[in-house]
Order: structure tokens, then sequence, then C-alpha cells
């Protein structure tokens, strides 16, 4: 595997609080935040090279509200 495979396979096994990691594109998270309900959508960019990029969602989880705590829907 490439090497970023393997450092996200190095925070998933050893850090707790890591549910998921991808070393291997560039973006951002785009949070939707509601009362009860936030939605994460992972977005990659084509490149970071040029000004002309394109954007596409990499993953979604939706995290909801389970009493006094969080937990993440299936």
């Amino acid at each position: 595997p490439s090497n970023a495979a393997r450092l996200d396979r190095i925070f998933a096994e050893n850090i707790e609080e890591v549910r998921w990691t991808d070393n291997l594109h560039q973006g951002y998270v785009c949070l939707v935040i509601e009362p009860d309900v936030v939605t994460t959508s992972y977005q990659v960019v084509s490149t970071v090279l040029t000004p002309d990029y394109t954007v596409s969602t990499l993953r979604r989880d939706t995290i909801v509200r389970a009493g006094n705590s969080l937990d993440f829907a299936s």
C-alpha cells in the first residue's frame, strides 16, 4: 500500500478518537449542524496546483443525538 494508506491505517489502529482518515486526497470537511443531527461531507478537490479544480464528495457521515451523547448513524 501507499504511504498515505499506511498512515491512515496507523492512525485508525492507534488513535481511539479517529474513526476514519484519508491522507491521499486534498480537500475539506463540510458540516451541516442541526439541533439533533450533524452531517459531515468530506470534499476532495481534483488539484491544488492550479486555481481551476473540481470538487467531489469522498465520504458522508451522519451523527445523531442519542440522549445526552452523540452516535454515528449506521
